[in-house]
């Protein structure tokens, strides 16, 4: 049954194009046009859910096809309708496709997405027919608990109980209790222990959940003192224009330049105040080239009703440099949509307004999910003003 499911799986969907975890429905039972899948039990901190743009609560319902996004710092447990549980680490974006439960016989079936980041499953006393996908492979299940990891580079799973199969391009892999399997896009096979980045997102984890009210997470308040690279970045800068731009990725720290751009800063600390891109998606990446973000819509046609005159210099624009969109051949209507270029754009130079640049955290930018839109797009977790944060 398992390698028919695996087979149709690959057939449909090719493992290296997978770009997530799903359980899949592969029975007869309850139709699926039941939408309630599960219950969010635990929600620390930031944790977004349906809508990217509204954080979840403990409690929330869960339903079908729903996203759930972890912040830096964040984390969440889920309960399945067939009392399975899955922790979701932070920086984590799982879609939980489907989940069909048949309480006659005892039997689960369904599908959940791993785009990224780190989640652990842990399985109920009831019969499981279940496939888990990322992007390197398909990981079959039937009664176990195990921890995922999932990168650009490699996807990793660390089973604890039980067994689970894994199919890649690579071919299947029994994989049981005590073993560590790693896959990547050219080879698959056995690791003596989990990577040191898995460890550390597994313990991150948790002590995120085990905490009732999130407090092992200090590091959000005093990052800053905690950082020397943060600190001496922004050590005898004026503070007044410096933004933190805290996204699921990590901290990156924006220096303004009034001196540019000072009509445009002046815009973008009074929006920022306001909390008005708190939650907003990069709904456009184009690797190596540009991130944009800053429409509350998330489709890049959306504002917030305003129009500012271009205020073009001759600064260039690299690697981190942040402009302000505006419609072609419409200069002097800028709104709160903005990008940061992720390589060199001298074609950009004299023709956008440069309001200001990354100064730390750069590195963030080469991992936002790409896409116009991304499937699951990195949001804006608080953008806001350092001097307002001391």
């Amino acid at each position: 049954m398992m390698d028919h499911i695996l087979r149709r799986m690959a057939a449909a969907r090719p493992a290296k194009f997978i770009a997530g975890l799903a359980l899949l429905a592969c029975l007869a039972g309850p139709a699926p046009g039941a939408t309630e899948i599960g219950t969010a039990v635990l929600v620390v901190n930031n944790v977004y859910g349906k809508s990217l743009n509204k954080r979840m609560k403990d409690g929330q319902t869960l339903v079908f096809d729903q996203t759930v996004k972890t912040g830096r710092d964040s984390a969440a447990r889920l309960k399945l309708i067939d009392d399975s549980s899955v922790t979701v680490g932070e920086r984590s974006v799982i879609v939980l496709d489907e989940l069909v439960y048949d309480p006659v016989k005892g039997l689960a079936a369904g599908s959940i997405e791993l785009a990224k980041g780190v989640f652990r499953f842990a399985s109920a006393q009831v019969e499981l027919d279940l496939t888990i996908r990322t992007r390197h492979a398909e990981i079959g299940i039937r009664g176990t608990r195990f921890d995922v990891y999932e990168t650009a580079a490699a996807t990793e799973v660390a089973v604890h109980e039980g067994t689970v199969e894994v199919a890649s391009d690579q071919g299947s892999e029994l994989v049981e209790a005590g073993q560590v399997y790693r896959v990547t896009d050219d080879e698959a096979g056995f690791e003596p222990e989990a990577t040191e980045e898995m460890q550390d997102a597994v313990d991150t984890m948790e002590v995120l959940v085990e905490s009732a009210d999130g407090t092992p997470t200090e590091k959000a308040a005093g990052e800053t003192a905690a950082d020397p690279q943060l600190a001496a970045a922004v050590s005898g800068k004026d503070l007044g224009n410096i933004l933190y731009l805290d996204t699921s990725l990590g901290r990156m720290v924006i220096e303004m330049r009034p001196d540019l751009a000072p009509r445009h800063v002046a815009h973008i600390k009074a929006l920022v105040r306001k909390g008005a891109f708190d939650g907003l998606a990069f709904h456009n990446v184009k690797p190596g080239y540009v991130a944009e973000t800053g429409d509350p819509t998330g489709t890049g046609a959306g504002g917030m009703d305003g129009a500012l005159a271009a205020e073009f210099s001759t600064e260039p624009f690299v690697r981190g440099t942040l402009g302000m969109k505006h419609p072609l051949g419409k200069p002097n209507s800028a709104d709160s949509q903005f990008f940061i270029t992720l390589g060199p754009a001298k074609h950009l130079d004299g023709k956008y307004t440069v309001w200001g640049n990354v100064i730390y955290g750069v590195e963030h930018l080469d991992g936002l999910q790409s896409g116009s839109p991304p499937k699951t797009p990195d949001t804006i977790e608080s953008l806001s003003l350092a001097s307002d944060a001391e």
